[in-house]
């Protein structure tokens, strides 16, 4: 029997292929067109050429499978994009998938990945956890709140063996979206320019390393004890922004960045990018949210029940995971 993974040849699932091929798992992927398989450097995986958008190649990518990792969605909150552009992948993939495997024989586990823009972020800078209410604040949120919903509905209805997963921000090997970020901290410490992050620095950011975030996917589908439940996985903790400015910064060899813009200024900048952002309908590079998470504890989780119900153990430690990122973005020549 075949392990399914939609989003395959994502950031996320590229990851996962790796670990599953390394246990001798059949895999399949259900890949667009379009989709460059080319980067999933494993013979043995199956393609299945498809949409979670279209019944028919759902059900075709299903024919002998047992275990779904159902990742494909579409991901990058915005400002200006609606419900919509998120509802028809997000959403009605994922249904796609659940009405098919309710008539599909010998499915042992459902992964379907949800985020932690579901819950939104802390209100009160406590730790978020799987019982905190669902209060998202951009139309990607909503669109994960509704497939936690479907997740329920379907288990309750169906008795699908679902679990649903709810990381932080990810990063890691293979992941070009920090990695501008990384740059811009190597370019303040080497030049001494101020950088576009405000605040003590001591409030707390939740990350998780890719390799981390895989290995708890697995540990998920794995147990039984999962079924029906929702977990956040995370690093294990949340770091002080100093923290990960800190290894960042030892990784690169570059000194501590010694300037820092205030708080009312990014505020004040990212409210008029906003407005700007608005009338001429583009994601503006700064918005006030980036401010909120960058000085309070906004995107906080604690991953006490995953650890609990299913031994989850995350390795990787910060100082090693932006290592390994970082060593693989300078040999690609990204930073």
């Amino acid at each position: 029997m075949y392990t399914l993974i939609t989003g395959g040849t994502g950031f996320i699932g590229k990851r996962l292929i790796k670990k599953l091929s390394a246990e001798g798992r059949q895999i399949k992927c259900l890949v667009r067109e379009k989709s460059d398989t080319s980067i999933i450097d494993f013979p043995d995986v199956k393609f299945v050429i498809g949409d979670v958008k279209d019944p028919v190649s759902v059900k075709l990518a299903l024919e002998d499978v047992d275990v779904i990792y159902h990742l494909a969605a579409r991901a990058h909150p915005s400002l200006i994009k609606p419900y919509k552009h998120y509802e028809e992948v997000n959403v009605l993939g994922t249904r796609n998938i659940l009405d098919t495997a309710i008539s599909s024989e010998g499915i042992k586990k459902i992964v379907l990945m949800s985020s932690i823009a579901a819950t939104g972020p802390s209100r009160d800078g406590k730790l978020l956890n799987e019982n905190s209410p669902l209060k998202p604040i951009t139309n990607y949120g909503i669109s994960k709140v509704e497939v936690e919903k479907i997740a329920s509905e379907y288990h309750k209805k169906y008795s699908l063996p679902i679990v649903v997963i709810r990381p932080p921000m990810v990063y890691g090997i293979g992941d070009k979206d920090w990695v501008g970020f990384f740059k811009m901290i190597k370019e303040a410490s080497v030049s001494g320019k101020s950088l576009p992050i405000p605040g003590s620095h001591e409030n707390l950011f939740d990350f998780c390393f890719v390799d981390n975030l895989v290995e708890g996917l697995i540990g998920a589908e794995k147990s039984e004890k999962t079924i029906g439940q929702t977990y956040f996985l995370s690093d294990g903790r949340p770091y002080k922004i100093s923290e990960i400015l800190s290894e960042i910064t030892k990784s690169l060899n570059t000194g501590y960045p010694k300037k820092f813009w205030p708080k009312w200024w990014t505020m004040t900048l990212s409210t008029i990018l906003e407005g700007i952002g608005y009338v001429f309908r583009f994601d503006p590079p700064l918005a006030r949210r980036d401010v909120k998470w960058m000085t309070s504890n906004y995107w906080v989780c604690d991953c006490t029940k995953a650890k609990k119900d299913f031994r989850y153990n995350p390795k990787i430690s910060l100082e090693e995971g932006i290592r390994r990122t970082l060593d693989w973005a300078q040999k690609q020549g990204l930073v």
